[in-house]
């Protein structure tokens, strides 16, 4: 009884800590996601209906895969004391290329609310912000010493996991009379 106390007590504790990686390139990615999926999308939870209008026109009347090209770059957070902008912002690089139509691209403007991360404006795009595929940054990148953990953590859990194996299926000794 007291191991599974344990468990639920680490449970407990460490799996809240998975809840708040909301990042804005995420949220601008699904943003993207949703609007190429037609009607079966939400972009409004994203994003003004305005604003999916001028990347992808009619969205909700479209057959999904409209969009052939969906990229976004790393951006970048802000904090500001402006009395008209919430405290934090963000401006992330996207890029969309339509099936059998032009390319977009530029900036959005996402603003921090309770709730999470929310589109608030596009904006032409920036030279000191692009997508990989024009120079610049990923989304996700790891250090060499990052991969280096992660390979001794998968070690010892395959070690562990062996340890736990080997412990199951034995047949009991029977005791001596």
């Amino acid at each position: 009884m007291k191991r599974l106390a344990v468990v639920v007590v680490l449970a407990a504790v460490l799996l809240p800590a998975c809840g708040g990686t909301d990042r804005p390139e995420g949220v601008v990615e699904r943003w993207l996601i949703s609007l190429n999926q037609g009607s079966a999308g939400q972009p409004q939870k994203y994003a003004p209906e305005r604003l999916s209008q001028r990347i992808l026109p009619n969205w909700a009347s479209r057959d999904p895969g409209n969009l052939d090209v969906i990229e976004v770059g790393r951006g970048r957070t802000y904090l500001t004391t402006q009395v008209s902008l919430d405290p934090e912002h963000a401006l992330v690089p996207y890029r969309v290329k339509m099936v059998n139509g032009p390319v977009g691209s530029g900036i959005v403007i996402l603003h921090k609310r309770p709730a999470g991360w929310r589109v608030f404006a596009l904006e032409p795009s920036a030279a000191n912000l692009s997508v990989p595929s024009k120079g610049g940054q990923r989304i996700g990148r790891a250090s060499p010493g990052v991969w280096l953990i992660g390979l001794g953590v998968a070690v010892a859990l395959i070690l562990v996991s062996i340890g736990l194996m080997s412990t199951v299926g034995r047949e009991r000794p029977v005791p001596a009379r």
